[in-house]
């Protein structure tokens, strides 16, 4: 299993994990989704340094993604603060370590 950060070259399987992120989280209760959002996203992450989108690839294909941003802390804004936005390992790799490198991979970077 390798853990990177995702390059614009991994848009179209970020876009079928959060197609499917969207719906096993509930989301299609509040609202659809909407492919553009998704994508400005996906790209705001890439190309942000207060910003992550990381990928879990295996054989060549990506089975998993987290997303996470760094901003300054409602209570200190002097300190920097982590949250993760969304992780998600396709079901059939969950056995796999993808999950857990996906959030080894937030949480140094977070650290850092």
């Amino acid at each position: 299993m390798n853990i990177r950060e995702a390059t614009p070259d991994d848009l179209s399987d970020i876009l079928r994990m959060g197609f499917a992120f969207f719906q096993a989280a509930g989301y299609a209760d509040i609202t659809e989704p909407d492919t553009v959002s998704m994508i400005e996203t996906a790209e705001q992450l890439m190309g942000n340094n207060k910003a992550l989108l990381l990928v879990a690839e295996s054989d060549d294909q990506l089975v998993g993604m987290a997303g996470a941003v760094a901003y300054p802390f409602y209570f200190n804004r002097e300190h920097l603060t982590a949250q993760e936005l969304f992780w998600w390992v396709d079901p059939a790799y969950r056995a796999d370590g993808a999950g857990r490198g996906l959030l080894m991979g937030v949480e140094e970077w977070a650290k850092r």
